[in-house]
């Protein structure tokens, strides 16, 4: 059996390890096999490796996003051939059943997210998806292979579509003159926010909140778009939030952290009558403080990404100068991926935002 090299889950707590397993191969008509060229890391793969994503098993391989060629494909695919360039996104999808009627990708009874955390994902040489004709995606001649434009391909796949139709719950934010937005946590998915509200119309004169515990990444924040930058060293970002709003919180807020603090931080911040969008990934409970929010008239929304976005961010990032490739920071080898999921744990240390993987195995 032919086989190929792969960073596997090893269990809660214990680094990821790059080593060699079987080379997948077509299970269904509907499969394709693509030889990844690119891939990166996500903070949901830190967050499996703590523990919070139950239903990794021991032994998958991780990674949910990626650029490659098809090297293979079923009898039932049509919407791509061998040795096309593609890009596979997070979510896979039939196509067919009620939910991908209503673009509800994520809750297709057959697709969803399973790569990387059901079935073997992208962190390889190789990988084996599922309803490849609504799930794999062309990238057009005009996104030259080894440029940053290429490289800015991979947000499509994941961080872009989840803070969009998630994090702005598919442009239904505010976004005339006096609205207020906050991103609590300036990593990648509050920078990938910021990122799409500038894209969106928003209002120049609207008021975009960064708030973090690291200065670099709120210089991040405001090299993408960010009015106010929240140092949240001292723990007292809710004061400073509402000293600048003159005691009336912000309108909208995304929750980027995934934890309790964050979470706390975000209902002390809301303003009556706004929203909080919750993209953190949450392995443990957080108090809801209905005490003060019965009756503040405050919406809280939650979801997966469906990634129906993915195809008109490609099209952005290769027509429209949509700067995507702003949220990659680094570069490693496929063959480095044990040192970059090091890297990509100590943002505070290396800087690291989303990295780029580049397969140079084969």
């Amino acid at each position: 059996m032919a086989s190929m090299m792969a960073t596997v889950f090893k269990g809660i707590g214990k680094a990821p390890l790059f080593t060699k397993i079987p080379k997948p191969v077509l299970q269904n008509a509907s499969d394709v096999i693509v030889k990844i060229k690119k891939t990166t890391i996500c903070g949901t793969d830190l967050h499996i490796l703590g523990g919070n994503v139950p239903q990794t098993e021991t032994g998958r391989v991780l990674g949910h996003e990626g650029i490659g060629y098809v090297v293979d494909k079923g009898d039932a695919v049509t919407n791509v051939d061998v040795g096309d360039r593609v890009l596979v996104r997070c979510i896979t999808a039939c196509g067919h059943c009620h939910y991908c009627q209503e673009q509800r990708h994520a809750h297709c009874p057959t697709g969803g997210w399973r790569l990387g955390t059901l079935i073997d994902g992208m962190q390889a040489e190789y990988v084996r998806v599922p309803h490849a004709d609504h799930s794999v995606f062309k990238i057009i001649d005009n996104v030259k292979e080894g440029t940053a434009m290429e490289s800015a391909m991979l947000m499509t796949a994941d961080v872009l579509p989840t803070c969009y139709e998630i994090g702005l719950r598919d442009g239904a934010f505010p976004k005339h003159k006096d609205a207020s937005i906050a991103v609590v946590g300036a990593g990648p998915l509050g920078l990938a926010s910021i990122l799409c509200a500038k894209n969106d119309d928003i209002s120049p004169e609207a008021k975009i909140f960064a708030i973090d515990m690291k200065e670099p990444r709120l210089e991040a924040a405001k090299s993408m778009g960010a009015t106010s930058l929240i140092l949240n060293d001292d723990g007292n970002a809710v004061e400073q939030v509402m000293e600048e709003t003159d005691g009336r919180g912000v309108d909208f807020v995304v929750e980027c952290v995934g934890t309790p603090s964050g979470w706390d931080v975000c209902q002390d911040i809301v303003a009556v009558g706004g929203e909080i969008s919750i993209l953190g990934v949450h392995g443990k409970p957080g108090n809801i403080k209905l005490e003060k929010l019965w009756e503040h008239n405050v919406s809280i929304h939650t979801g997966m990404v469906h990634c129906h976005t993915t195809p008109r961010f490609m099209d952005q990032i290769a027509f429209e100068n949509f700067r995507a490739d702003l949220l990659l920071s680094h570069e490693f080898n496929l063959s480095e991926i044990e040192e970059a999921y090091d890297w990509f744990a100590r943002p505070g240390e290396t800087g690291s935002l989303k990295l780029v993987i580049n397969n140079d195995i084969s």
